[in-house]
């Protein structure tokens, strides 16, 4: 059975011919990246890290700038969504920016997390070079020649627990390591009854206009990932939280926003939701 996992990704960068970091700087929130190795296998979903290499003046680290999420797969500079993103503004080369790029691709980021400098919490090319678990012998050369790379997914686990600030990491042989859970415990509490038929009509309503269930966030779509296991699945989020609205009170489908599991949940964390709107301009 072929297994469909996410990839890792390391996005390179030389700002000796572009300015990446005015390029995150002012998009804060969506970019576009060249793809020309592998495009086949860069998915909707992947996690992508921004490798900047030494700078003109090398004021600046080398190392990982920046954390995201592919949520545009590559395409022609034709079939765009937001083609001005582009910024050509900012090559320095100016051959870069004014040759032919109709055959060329282009895959769209979702900036996560954005660290320029070592005191924001950027991962220098000094640490990674001389951690012990990264076997990627390009973190150690800080040598990334093409544009996008592939991460195996021991060095993508280790990437992820450093950006999130891990100062113990797991080693190998720690996959072998054995923890208790299943204890039982009883909680009783009280929680507001949702309206089974308003998530059904919610849903049967956007699938009707739009032909399939999407997150409305982020354009995640289950069964374009899974295919028949993910048809018809998406979660429905209240817009006014369900612990806001008085007993009785009247919802129509248009209160409802069709989410991901992962949109929705981070809508339910603190300020979850109004971040989301700002990162998302909605």
């Amino acid at each position: 059975m072929k297994h469909n996992f996410l990839n890792t990704w390391i996005f390179h960068c030389n700002p000796k011919r572009f300015n990446i970091d005015t390029y995150l700087k002012e998009s804060s929130f969506f970019i576009y990246f060249r793809s020309k190795q592998r495009s086949q296998e860069v998915k909707i979903g992947d996690e992508v890290y921004i490798w900047r290499s030494a700078s003109i003046n090398n004021n600046s680290s080398r190392g990982i700038v920046c954390f995201g999420t592919i949520i545009e797969a590559p395409k022609t500079i034709d079939k765009l969504n937001y083609p001005n993103t582009l910024r050509n503004e900012l090559w320095y080369e100016q051959s870069s920016a004014s040759n032919d790029k109709s055959n060329l691709l282009y895959v769209g980021i979702k900036l996560n997390d954005i660290r320029l400098s070592k005191e924001e919490g950027m991962l220098s090319s000094d640490l990674l070079m001389k951690h012990e678990y990264i076997k990627d012998q390009r973190f150690k050369n800080s040598n990334f020649q093409h544009t996008n790379n592939l991460i195996c997914q021991g060095d993508a686990s280790i990437l992820r627990q450093l950006w999130m600030g891990y100062s113990e990491l797991f080693h190998y042989d720690d996959f072998e390591q054995l923890y208790k859970e299943g204890n039982e415990k009883l909680i009783i509490h009280l929680s507001k009854e949702r309206n089974k038929k308003l998530i059904f009509d919610a849903k049967a309503y956007f699938k009707q206009k739009h032909g399939k269930l999407f997150c409305e966030l982020c354009n995640f779509c289950f069964e374009d990932r899974y295919a028949e296991l993910g048809k018809d699945y998406i979660e429905a989020h209240h817009i006014k939280p369900i612990s806001k609205i008085q007993t009785e009170e009247e919802i129509s489908i248009k209160d409802l926003m069709m989410l991901c599991a992962n949109c929705h949940r981070m809508a339910h964390r603190s300020n979850g939701w109004n971040e989301l709107k700002r990162l998302f301009k909605i």
